[in-house]
């Protein structure tokens, strides 16, 4: 057996006569490996100087020299985190030397030198991998890590392939959003959060999304260093692989050790015995972990047994081990903890035990005793989730009634993406009519809440074409495409789907009203009305006040469009009614915002402000962050409007900051923007200069045209302010280059026209933006 014995960050290898420390190698010479011979075989007992004389330097008796003080100054060199502080190697005063090895953390025996290897590739690596089967323990060591450097620890055992995003922002508390780009998003809102690192455990099942979501973040936040736990490397750039092994014997009775002691066995076994029960269990810490777990229901005597049970003893490469150990574990629960475990393991996220009790069919205080008493073995919520395998068994014991009550449950009950996802695969081939009802609700929430997943839609549309009796749903199934092809600027799929949705007279009111928003984007101001108007009297006719509040936030948003904000405005109010009444408090605050903005073009700052701030509040009450950085910027245009100009930068300098902080970068660059129009106000061209080319630069990064002209007009005022005729001209001329939707080419060239012209004097119904503008130049 090979010995090795813990130093800070790493191991002494008295066979290989070296000192370990992730990737560094240090060699020792023969006469300091006697010399810590000598140390450690005292167990921790005080050598005295004359002694190591005669047993390291052969000396036939004591002599004065100071050869082993010099010889432990070097020997300390090489093995101690810092040698004039020694932990390792610790010196008495006038007697002479003892060694103490470092103490051991609870969850991470035997694992010091991998906890340095995982440091020392962290420390010269963005991109980090921490491999090895599993129960292995790459969980609790990342964790470990993580608790070091206060890294974000994101669980993705329980997430599907295009969930991460969703569970990285879930973890952060970070709206994801919708649109192609959340990755970069939630990449961004956690840099601007100053969190450093981040774990993504258990990315066996996910590699490729994993692998996506980390070459965005290599552009979004180059800073942040990621270490992913998997069976196997990912192979992407910059990667450093850290393979963390089985637990050598010593190191496995240590544990089970200490995990029977954890248990409250009062008799452990010798470690010979201890150490041979981590033999057959292949040294898995999981396994281990397991077993001690098992002295709750069996005596100790029973244990050895389990260990040497032929299932635990095989070891084909498929874990088995950590699997049978896990499936007994499971089996030893009694039978009302066995069901509620698996009603709560087809969830992603925990449960209500409200939810749980109506699963099983048991008061709801029964349910949380059973919950306590399952995290008392730590397998529920288990703080490194070393118990994963058996919620795994639990989810595959879940039997036909149960997965169906579960299902229809997510169906009828608000839900995450990722359960309703899950729910409708269980039930895929007994209900398919079920499970496409919960993967249409899954792409609708998504629409809702995001980030977008393609597939999910992709699925639906196939799911309608293998069946020609499915025809109403296959109208859905385009509906729901159509809208994401929308969101994700595919503009010729989602007018097919659009339009192929529109033969159906289920969803054809929805489909119009999305046909119309498609238009609107596309400039085409005559087409999207007429959609709209249809989309109303069919919403109206079939009593579907979900669609027709849709519909009139975006007749809201074309009227705006079209220089209408009267029409605008009354859109958009019969929308807070319909939302008001659908009990749909989010949607109706964003179409109370929208609203807000109507009174100020209508030049009632007082409305205005009073819609915004409640939109403001109420968000902020509920949590919803992503709404409020805009919300801050829409009144910093009120108190802009009314020449506040410090009220104006208080609150769009908020706004820049918390956008940034939910990595929405349009917003960051709308409030940049608007903050080098308040410092020209201000009377300060040269910040405003500054400041209107991180604009441009935010506002080109979050492809916002329009908004790229309109920075380039206002540096265009601001050059004109620091006497720069030419500059300002070239500046303008810009502005008018960059290609926007014709729809708001008028609009820019407005405000351009404005500028150019110097026009001191606008009509009181004039856009806020040409009145400032007027202000500015005047």
């Amino acid at each position: 057996m090979r010995r090795t014995w813990p130093v800070d960050r790493g191991e002494v290898d008295l066979d290989r006569q070296e000192v370990r420390r992730g990737d560094a190698v240090v060699a020792l010479t023969p006469q300091e490996v006697a010399l810590f011979e000598a140390l450690v075989a005292a167990q921790g007992r005080t050598v005295d100087r004359d002694t190591l004389l005669v047993r390291v330097w052969g000396f036939p008796k004591a002599v004065r020299t100071r050869a082993v003080d010099h010889a432990m100054s070097r020997l300390r060199a090489k093995v101690e985190d810092d040698p004039t502080a020694p932990r390792c190697l610790v010196g008495v005063r006038g007697v002479g030397y003892r060694y103490e090895p470092p103490a051991e953390d609870d969850v991470l025996v035997g694992r010091r030198a991998d906890r340095a290897a995982l440091e020392a590739a962290c420390a010269t690596a963005s991109r980090v991998t921490l491999v090895g089967p599993a129960g292995v323990g790459k969980t609790a060591l990342a964790s470990a890590w993580a608790a070091d450097v206060g890294a974000l620890v994101v669980p993705l055992e329980p997430v599907e392939g295009e969930g991460v995003v969703d569970a990285v922002a879930h973890a952060a508390r970070v709206p994801a959003g919708l649109g192609p780009d959340a990755s970069a998003r939630v990449g961004r809102a956690l840099a601007a959060r100053g969190v450093a690192a981040v774990v993504l455990d258990a990315a066996e099942h996910v590699e490729d999304a994993v692998r996506t979501l980390l070459d965005t973040w290599a552009d979004a936040a180059p800073t942040l260093r990621v270490v992913v736990t998997s069976h196997g490397p990912l192979d992407v750039a910059g990667e450093r692989v850290v393979t963390l092994q089985p637990l050598p014997p010593q190191d496995g009775a240590t544990l089970l050790a200490r995990a029977l002691a954890d248990v409250g066995v009062a008799s452990v076994p010798p470690t010979a015995v201890l150490a041979s029960w981590s033999a057959h269990l292949d040294g898995l810490p999981l396994a281990l972990t397991l077993l001690a777990g098992r002295a709750r229901v069996v005596g100790v005597d029973d244990l050895g047994e389990l260990a040497r049970h032929p299932d635990a003893l095989r070891s084909d490469g498929k874990d088995a081990s950590a699997e049978a150990a896990a499936t007994r574990t499971w089996a030893s629960l009694p039978p009302a903890l066995r069901g509620v475990l698996s009603a709560a393991c087809l969830f992603g996220a925990p449960p209500a035990p409200s939810v749980l009790a109506r699963l099983v069919d048991a008061p709801a205080a029964t349910v949380q005793a059973h919950l306590d008493a399952l995290a008392q073995r730590a397998i529920w919520r288990s703080p490194h989730g070393a118990l994963a395998a058996v919620r795994a068994v639990a989810r595959r014991a879940a039997g036909d009634t149960l997965v169906h009550a579960q299902a229809r449950h997510v169906a009828t009950h608000p839900a995450t993406v990722d359960d309703r996802i899950a729910a409708a695969r269980r039930v895929s081939e007994a209900d398919p009519d079920l499970a496409w009802t919960l993967l249409a609700l899954a792409t609708r929430t998504m629409l809702r809440e995001g980030p977008l997943r393609p597939s999910l839609a992709d699925a639906l549309v196939a799911w309608a074409a293998a069946d020609p009796s499915r025809g109403p749903r296959s109208a859905e199934a385009h509906l729901l495409r159509g809208a994401v092809r929308t969101l994700t600027g595919d503009v010729a799929g989602a007018e097919a789907d659009l339009s192929t949705a529109c033969g159906s007279p289920d969803v054809r009111a929805e489909a119009l009203a999305r046909r119309g928003w498609l238009a609107a984007l596309q400039g085409d101001v005559a087409a999207a009305e007429g959609h709209l108007a249809a989309a109303l009297d069919g919403a109206r006719a079939t009593g579907r006040l979900e669609v027709e509040a849709m519909t009139c936030v975006r007749w809201g948003s074309v009227r705006h469009f079209a220089g209408d904000p009267a029409g605008a405005l009354g859109h958009l109010q019969a929308a807070v009614g319909l939302y008001e009444a659908l009990d749909e408090p989010v949607e109706a605050r964003r179409a109370r915002s929208s609203a807000g903005l109507m009174w100020l073009e209508l030049g009632d700052p007082a409305r205005a402000e009073a819609d915004l701030v409640a939109a403001l509040d109420g968000d902020r009450a509920a949590g919803i962050l992503g709404a409020v950085p805009q919300h801050l910027l829409n009144l910093g245009g009120v108190a802009l409007d009314a020449g506040d100009v410090a009220t104006a930068l208080d609150r769009l300098r908020q706004a820049e900051r918390l956008a940034r902080e939910v990595g929405d970068v349009a917003v960051e660059g709308q409030a940049t923007l608007s903050r080098g129009l308040a410092e020209l106000l201000d009377g300060q061209p040269a910040a405003a200069l500054a400041t209107l080319a991180a604009a441009r630069a935010r506002l080109a990064q979050a492809d916002r045209p329009v908004l790229v002209a309109l920075a380039w007009a206002w540096t265009a005022v601001a050059c004109w302010r620091r006497d720069a005729p030419a500059a300002a001209r070239d500046a303008l001329a810009r502005s008018r280059e960059v290609p926007v939707p014709g729809v708001v080419r008028d609009a820019v060239d407005v405000v351009a026209t404005a500028i150019d012209a110097g026009m001191t004097a606008v009509p009181a119904d004039a856009p806020s933006l040409v009145r400032i503008a007027a202000r500015v130049v005047g």
